[in-house]
Order: structure tokens, then C-alpha cells, then sequence
């Protein structure tokens, strides 16, 4: 504000309330700011000390059961009592506070006559942390916090009553409030859990993985429905992490972890999304669980239709990749294929026709050098071809699984081999280290690659599978459309 506004302002508030306003000082100006933002806005709680809610649950227990009345009832103490309903007290070890019979009743007419508005604030936070960890009190406690919160009159209070009011957070469907006012606002993952009171030491509250699971059940619907952009699923995607300081971690149990993974991709058993979307999903799921054709430590807990779905995905990427590979190289080495678009051609029509189930790409050290900068999968994924015995630093191998048979095709000029899929040298799949003997030895067809324009040895070789698997397929349908 400049000098003139500030006279004209003083001269009408003068005129208005018949005095000037008094001079406060920058300092005194920000420190009444601060007074301001922690009386309305900070209902959010840095979780206490284990130690702390140790000491008290076990004086609340010596109190209950008839020892000596060693609770002081002292503010601080009434504050940690409502943490301390989750702890076990050493003398009753094995067993929360809460679950002892007729303990929350005696405990409310505790806090009915001594708690303030701080105090009631604890309970509150409490519960909602601390959501899902007693299932069968977890009621009683929803109920006594229902109570509690008209028992006080503050700023900070009343902001909590709001919150309260306005999600739900006390009610049975709380949590599937709280996800669809999340789904349906504008805001970031973090902003939304900050204006609803739970961030910081709540960020990690039980009440959000539950919200979060119903948060999960929504996108699975609208995926479904095809109603995401990338965008939002992006924003919808965040909400399932604790993004601390130090790091960041997925808010559920692994279990949950589980029913996200299927969520995402069971929309999907039938019809890949926007290419977009499917990016957005195979790099988070990659990302998080794992390649499940490298590691399926993360992926035993879910649906083999859902694994389907990303093995499909990753099966297109890895053609693609290698068709990406031959393309780059046909430029560069005068001896690479140039029959690349042929080859992609022939392959991608089996790929559409849902028969090529597994591929995998082993490569040289120096493609693997540059292989990032135009490879969709990182080529740390990708096996490597050892040099030797007629391999080069510079060739690269498709491996696949075509019905019964295994496929193997390099990226310079060389024959297409196919073993059946019981042959003791038959070719494996997703190994980190391969040499030329292995993927060249022992196979049951081969085939040059003479005539593409023509589609002689297209027409070969599909004779050779449909002989082999019985999959039929058109020469038309094999030959590049340009």
C-alpha cells in the first residue's frame, strides 16, 4: 500500500469509528499473523513421542484398575490419554487400552469432565489416525468423538467442527465422502489433505488409506467409463503415497497395494486405454512393482487377468522397441537389415491378433550405449548380448513366444530361427546375459529373409506356424500398408 493510499485509509477510518488506528510495527504485525493462521488453520498434530504414550496409558491403566491414582489429569496428560487408547500399558501387555471392557465408558466420563478443547482435538486426530487399528471398538470411539467435539468452544475447535462437518470425518461413509470430495475437486493430493487438517503428523493417518482404497475403487470405475485425462489420473494416482521430507511410500498395506495394481489394469482385460493413459500406467506400475516378467515378488497377490493386461502392454513395447532398434541402426551400419519395416510388419500382425505372449530383447554393449534415446523401456531392462563367436557390439535380438513356438530374430542380416517350445535348447526368456551360441543352436525352422516386397519368406514362414500352432493368417495382413 503506498503513502497516499495509507493516508486516505487512516483519514476514513478516523471519520468512521472517530480515532486514528494505532501504529503497529512490521514485527508485531507478522507475529500477529502467525496468532491468527494458528488459531484457525492448525488443527493438524505432530504425533507424540512412543515414550510419552507409553507413560501415560500406563498410569491410565494403574488409575482404572484401582492402583494408585498417579494420573495427574494435567492438560498434556489429557492430550496423550487419546493417543494412548492404542498403546498397551506394560502391566496388560498384548492388548490396546481400548479393548479392555468397560474402559472407554469409564474414559468419557473422564473426559467429559476435564477435557478442553486441545484435548478434544487429540481425541479427534486419534481416531482418525489410528482408523482401522480396532476395527471392533472403532464405533464406540467414532461415537465418544461425536460427543466430545461439542464439549469445548475455541477457534481451533470450531475449524475442527467445520472440518468435521463438512467431510464427514465422524460419520460411517467418512471416508467415502472424503475420496469423492477429493475426486471431484481441482486440487493436488497434498493441498487437499492439507486443507482438510491432515497433514504433517496425520499424512500418514489410517483414515486416508482407507479414503485412499475408496479413491482406488473410483479410478477403476472411470477408467472403465474411459473418463480420466492424463492429467487427473496423475493427480488421482498421488493421493496413494506419504510424500514425507525424507521419502516417499505408499500409504496402504501391501495387500491394498494389490487392489490398486488390479484397479488399474482390469479396466483394461479387453481394451487398451488412450496410448497416453496405457504410458502413464505401465511406467507407474513398472515403477512400483516391478517388471513382473523379471521379479513377481510384488505381483503374487494379484489376478493373473490383471498381469495379462501389462504383460500385453510390455509384449507391444519390447516389439516396438526392437522395430525402433532395426530402424535406428539402418542409418547408421551399412550392413544392418534393411528389411526392418517388413520384419515389423509381419510380427505387429501377430501381435494384434493376440498370438505373441512373451518378447524379450538381449543387446550389445554399444547399442545399449545410446539405446536410451529412443528406446520407450529403459535398456537397463533389457538383457545383455555378449560379444563373440559372431555377435557384435552393435546386434541386438528379439526373442518371442509365438502359441507353442519360440521366435528368434536379429537385428542385422541374419535367419529367423523358431524352436518348439519343449526343445531342450530352446531359448529362455527375461535372462540378463545371453550368448550367440544359445540363440542359434538347436532350432527347428529357419528362415531367410529373401523376396520382402514380394512376401516370399513372409509366406513361408506363416505356413511354417500355422503347421506348427495352427494360427492362420493372410499374407495381406502381413505386409507393411504403405
Amino acid at each position: 500500500m503506498t503513502a497516499e493510499l495509507k493516508g486516505r485509509f487512516n483519514i476514513s477510518l478516523r471519520k468512521r469509528i472517530g480515532m486514528s488506528p494505532p501504529i503497529l510495527s512490521e514485527s508485531k504485525l507478522a507475529a500477529a499473523n502467525i496468532y491468527i493462521k494458528r488459531l484457525l488453520n492448525a488443527v493438524e498434530v505432530d504425533l507424540p513421542q512412543q515414550e510419552d504414550i507409553q507413560a501415560v496409558a500406563d498410569k491410565i491403566w494403574t488409575h482404572y484398575t484401582g492402583g494408585p491414582d498417579t494420573w495427574s489429569f494435567k492438560p498434556r496428560a489429557l492430550r496423550l490419554s487419546a493417543w494412548a487408547l492404542f498403546a498397551s500399558p506394560k502391566a496388560n501387555p498384548g492388548s490396546y487400552l481400548i479393548a479392555e471392557p468397560g474402559l472407554l465408558e469409564w474414559y468419557e466420563t473422564i473426559c467429559r469432565t476435564r477435557f478442553r478443547a486441545r484435548a478434544v482435538i487429540a481425541l479427534v486426530h486419534s481416531y482418525l489416525f489410528n482408523f482401522g487399528e480396532s476395527n471392533q471398538h472403532q464405533e464406540k470411539l467414532r461415537q465418544l468423538c461425536k460427543k466430545a467435539i461439542e464439549w469445548g468452544d475455541s477457534p481451533k475447535l470450531e475449524r475442527q467442527k467445520m472440518l468435521v462437518d463438512k467431510y464427514r470425518l465422524l460419520e460411517p461413509d467418512g471416508p467415502e465422502v472424503l475420496s469423492e470430495s477429493f475426486v471431484h475437486s481441482s486440487k493436488s493430493a497434498a493441498e487437499f489433505i492439507q486443507e482438510i487438517g491432515m497433514g504433517a503428523g496425520l499424512s500418514g493417518a489410517g483414515y486416508l488409506r482407507e479414503t485412499a482404497l475408496n479413491i482406488g475403487k473410483s479410478t477403476r470405475r472411470r477408467l472403465s467409463q474411459r473418463q480420466l485425462t492424463i492429467r487427473e489420473l496423475d493427480r488421482v494416482l498421488d493421493f496413494h503415497f506419504v510424500d514425507t521430507s525424507a521419502r516417499k511410500f505408499f500409504r496402504s498395506s501391501a495387500g491394498d497395494q494389490s487392489e490398486l495394481a488390479e484397479n488399474l489394469l482390469l479396466p483394461f482385460a479387453e481394451d487398451d486405454p488412450e496410448p497416453d493413459i496405457q504410458h502413464l500406467l505401465k511406467n507407474f506400475l513398472i515403477q512400483h512393482w516391478g517388471d513382473p516378467r523379471l521379479d513377481r515378488s510384488n505381483w503374487r497377490r494379484v489376478s493373473d487377468t490383471a498381469q495379462a493386461v501389462l504383460r500385453r502392454w510390455l509384449v507391444k513395447e519390447t516389439l516396438e522397441d526392437f522395430f525402433r532398434l532395426l530402424d535406428h541402426q539402418s542409418q547408421f551400419y551399412e550392413d544392418a537389415d534393411r528389411q526392418w519395416r517388413y520384419r515389423s510388419a509381419f510380427w505387429q500382425a501377430y501381435l494384434r491378433g493376440g498370438f505373441i505372449t512373451d518378447a524379450w530383447v538381449a543387446i550389445g554393449y554399444r547399442v545399449r550405449e545410446d539405446a536410451n534415446k529412443f528406446l520407450k523401456a529403459s535398456s537397463i531392462r533389457y538383457g545383455n548380448l555378449k560379444s563373440g563367436d559372431g555377435a557384435r557390439p552393435d546386434h541386438a535380438v528379439l526373442i518371442l513366444r509365438v502359441g507353442s513356438l519360440v521366435v528368434v530374430e536379429w537385428s542385422h542380416s541374419a535367419k529367423c530361427r523358431i524352436w518348439l517350445a519343449d526343445d531342450e535348447q530352446v531359448p529362455q526368456f527375461y535372462r540378463k546375459q545371453y550368448q550367440r551360441q544359445e540363440l542359434v543352436t538347436g532350432s527347428d525352422y529357419e528362415q531367410i529373409h529373401h523376396s520382402a516386397a514380394t512376401g516370399s519368406w513372409q509366406g513361408s514362414l506363416a505356413n511354417y506356424i500355422k503347421r506348427r500352432t495352427g494360427i492362420k493368417m493372410g499374407l495381406r495382413s502381413l505386409m507393411p500398408n504403405d
